[in-house]
């Protein structure tokens, strides 16, 4: 996949070559506009950035000799260069900062059905977040 933004200043002649050069390439071409651009990166690849970092953090280092390969590869992401991403965040400010609130909200109402003991509503999200991370693909 490739994601095209191009402005009122992107001469078309200039688009339209850099896009046949992704389809040769094999990609598919997807075209949004900048402000678009950056609101899609902050939920699918700055979110997961900081959730994976904020994971990272909270597990107390008297457990990292317990860890499996399901924190292993949840945390992942948090192993990019700190540098980087504050750049990334940073530049991305308000986006970021709405993802980070609607993952707020997500977690708020996992915590909500856990402490109420709400088995219903906890597996309501959990067969979500199930279907939602099937329809993503492997």
């Amino acid at each position: 996949m490739a994601l095209l933004t191009p402005t009122k200043n992107t001469r078309a002649e200039d688009f339209d070559l850099i896009e046949d050069l992704w389809e040769a390439l094999g990609s598919v071409v997807i075209r949004m506009p900048p402000a678009e651009h950056d609101e899609a990166l902050a939920v699918t690849s700055h979110l997961p950035h900081m959730a994976a970092a904020a994971l990272a953090v909270a597990v107390p280092e008297r457990y990292f000799r317990l860890t499996g390969s399901g924190l292993l590869d949840t945390t992942r992401l948090a192993g990019g260069d700190a540098e980087l991403w504050v750049q990334i965040l940073s530049h991305n400010r308000q986006h970021a900062l709405t993802a980070l609130e609607m993952y707020g909200k997500q977690l708020a109402a996992l915590h909500t059905a856990l402490r109420d003991g709400n088995q219903n509503e906890l597996q309501s999200l959990l067969a979500k977040a199930k279907k939602n991370r099937d329809a993503l693909g492997s």
